[in-house]
């Protein structure tokens, strides 16, 4: 994706509307990236948080506390919302598809 904004920026000049729509998509695009990989971030971390969890359970280590915390983790973390645009498309994080769409 982040090559077509440069593409754009690179074969368009600064007057022609494509680069200037480009420059600004390209802002836009960025910005929600970095959201995106918050919550892949996030996601990544509850997923490993899980994992461990599971682990202890097989080798008898089952600490309460920690599988207390892990069951609010796993519950808050099954949909994780990214706001892709204000006409309400949503990337949303299934536990059993990945990543979609939601409009």
């Amino acid at each position: 994706v982040k090559l077509v904004f440069e593409n754009a920026l690179a074969y368009n000049s600064k007057e022609d509307a494509v680069h200037k729509e480009a420059r600004k998509l390209q802002k836009k695009f960025e910005k929600t990236w970095k959201d995106v990989e918050a919550q892949l971030e996030e996601w990544q971390s509850d997923r490993l948080a899980k994992e461990e969890e599971k682990e202890r359970r097989k080798t008898g280590e089952d600490d309460d506390d920690a599988a207390t915390d892990a069951k609010k983790d796993a519950a808050a973390s099954t949909k994780k919302k990214v706001k892709i645009d204000e006409a309400a498309h949503k990337f949303v994080w299934e536990e059993r598809g990945g990543w979609g769409v939601v409009c």
